[in-house]
């Protein structure tokens, strides 16, 4: 049998295993967060650098998965660079209707995440379509579906970051550095220091900008130069997308079995998935975490009201915030003047509040509103093709061999 279909026993082989995330865990977690080589034993870098054999990687992965630590671990796409159009929306519902306008926004594939904030504007979700016209055609279905009058679309500007991952290991972590130096007052000019997860050798930290020091990674990106034309995919690419936006399969060569299975060369299926990440289609393949199992229970999506020729100055501020997994600037609309947003998260409210109110300290912008995440009606990827069928007989029989 091809050591590509051999799956570890991994029910129940690590009691350590459990929350708080055991200290071998946390490295884990954050090394797989950042990513996979595209190689054809990925996880075997993965063991070197933790001083495991690749198998107990794989027994790990699998037990994090199975406890609700990990939601999924996959190919990350660039949803815009496939040519799909992506928009934040913003509804104020009844509560007494809350519950059944989610229930009818999550049965749209392009609606991926759907949650209730503390606020009047109540009810926020992403869509993703095809093209504007898509986006405003489905947007008017909504609004006539649930009957929300209040129902405002939020486009992004431009993007400060979009960096959704978190540092289990660090011991200098949210807790303790909500933003500018906590120590003492935030000098004139002073930014915090970046700080990322740990990342092999095959990934260097992204090198600062001389002249503002902030990563390139970071730098704002205009949504006008953003714009691609749209994508040909090919039967392949369409094949190798639609198996990869799920999970892949947790065994030594997991590219080479995805491969076999829709009738290639597992090199050329590496080779694909390179030709992606140069195009920009995909970003890597890594794991996504649930962050509230992982202790991240504080989760505020914080909106400030900046002038416009201050907005690039805060945007790249902010964004160095480790607190901080996503920032753009986005359009105001009625009731609601507020034109830059952060994710902040933090194992507990007053840290966000702390991280919040440090950036507001030190720039002067003390007009902001925190909207907490306090339920998740749905938080999915986006799925771009149907998934091949033959992959997804393969799951189906994995599923069977290990259970």
């Amino acid at each position: 049998m091809s050591t590509s279909r051999e799956h570890p026993q991994r029910l129940n082989i690590y009691p350590d295993v459990q929350n708080p995330v055991a200290p071998v865990d946390q490295c884990l977690l954050n090394l797989i967060q950042n990513g996979l080589s595209l190689v054809r034993q990925p996880f075997e870098e993965i063991a070197g650098v933790l001083e495991l054999e690749a198998a107990d990687v794989l027994a790990r992965i699998g037990c994090l998965k199975e406890k609700g630590f990990i939601r999924r671990l996959g190919g990350i796409f660039d949803t815009r660079a496939l040519g799909f159009t992506t928009v934040l929306a913003a509804a104020r519902v009844d509560p007494a209707r809350l519950e059944e306008t989610a229930s009818l926004l999550n049965a749209y594939p392009g609606i991926t995440h759907n949650y209730e904030r503390t606020h009047k504007y109540n009810l926020w979700f992403t869509l993703a379509a095809g093209g504007e016209s898509a986006l405003e055609k489905l947007m008017e279905e909504i609004k006539e579906k649930t009957g929300v009058e209040d129902l405002y679309p939020v486009p992004s500007l431009r993007r400060f970051k979009l960096e959704a991952k978190f540092d289990l290991v660090s011991e200098v972590g949210p807790d303790q550095r909500p933003g500018p130096s906590v120590s003492r007052p935030a000098e004139p000019g002073m930014l915090p220091k970046p700080r990322f997860l740990p990342k092999t050798g095959r990934n260097p930290q992204p090198c600062p900008d001389p002249k503002s020091g902030i990563p390139h990674e970071q730098r704002p990106v205009d949504a006008a130069l953003t714009q691609r034309p749209i994508p040909i995919f090919t039967p392949l690419d369409q094949k190798i997308i639609g198996a990869m936006q799920g999970d892949i399969p947790l065994v030594p060569e997991p590219y080479h079995l995805f491969a076999e299975t829709i009738g290639i060369e597992g090199r050329d299926f590496i080779d694909a998935l390179q030709d992606y990440k140069e195009k920009g289609w995909l970003r890597r393949v890594a794991a996504v975490i649930r962050h509230r199992q992982a202790g991240f229970s504080a989760n505020a999506m914080t909106v400030w009201e900046v002038p416009p020729d201050r907005i690039e100055e805060a945007g790249m501020l902010l964004a160095t915030f480790p607190q901080v997994s996503h920032c753009y600037e986005r359009a105001p609309f009625p009731d609601f003047p507020y034109n830059l947003y952060a994710m902040i998260h933090g194992k507990r409210r007053e840290i966000c509040e702390e991280a919040a109110s440090r950036f507001a300290e030190h720039t002067g912008l003390d007009s902001y509103v925190m909207l907490y995440s306090t339920r998740e009606f749905k938080k999915t990827s986006m799925h771009f093709f149907p998934e091949p069928a033959e992959i997804g007989k393969l799951k189906s029989q994995s599923r069977e061999e290990v259970g």
